[in-house]
């Protein structure tokens, strides 16, 4: 499963490595889904992505629930998951 997880710069570091599994995606088109345009890009890295999950706290994007083939969740109910 592929998983979008929006970090704070504190996990920077567990960040880059990860970036030695990671895929760099930069989306083709970012559409209008929510108020904040960052998190629109957020979104539409994940579905560039082909992400399963977007993993948040941001209450925008979590009300959302789901994207297309997206769902949107946050760390506690993502660990629920796995």
């Amino acid at each position: 499963a592929s998983v979008i997880i929006i970090m704070s710069l504190c996990f920077l570091r567990i960040n880059m490595s990860l970036s030695r599994v990671s895929e760099v995606i930069t989306p083709q088109f970012v559409e209008k889904i929510v108020r904040d345009i960052n998190d629109d890009a957020i979104i539409a890295t994940a579905v560039a992505g082909r992400a399963d999950y977007l993993v948040t706290l941001d209450k925008d994007m979590l009300i959302l629930k789901k994207h297309k083939d997206i769902i949107i969740i946050t760390l506690a109910q993502f660990k629920e998951l796995v």
